[in-house]
């Protein structure tokens, strides 16, 4: 499939569409990143119940993965980033690998924002 869109693209259109697909991509996962950083304050306060649970799972998943996504994406893009030469695209390869383990830290680090903080421990009553 992905050749027969290559071809597609190649024949119907100008060659540099990839390279804007490319830009285009980071720009919608830089847009959730944020925009689910953003959310998180909001959801901290809600009510506890399935809903929030649910609601605090989606916006962490959807904004740790689009974090990691993005932080990757143009080192391992080099040449349509940075203009670098070929040759660090094959070097770059590698850090698919690391896609899974930079997407983890940031669904953590959403999960912890939204958790609201404790007041500390529970206070005796004055007899």
């Amino acid at each position: 499939m992905m050749f027969l869109f290559g071809y597609l693209g190649w024949k119907l259109s100008p060659s540099g569409w990839p390279v804007e697909l490319m830009h285009a991509t980071e720009k919608v996962l830089l847009a959730l990143a944020l925009t689910s950083f953003a959310l998180a304050w909001f959801v901290r306060p809600m009510r506890t119940g399935n809903t929030r649970k649910a609601v605090q799972t989606i916006l962490a998943i959807v904004g740790g993965v689009s974090a990691g996504i993005a932080l990757l994406m143009p080192i391992e893009l080099a040449p349509f980033f940075f203009g670098v030469r070929g040759e660090w695209m094959m070097a770059t390869m590698v850090l698919i690998l690391f896609y899974p383990a930079a997407a983890v830290p940031f669904v953590m680090l959403l999960m912890k924002i939204m958790t609201p903080a404790s007041a500390g421990p529970p206070k005796r009553p004055a007899a």
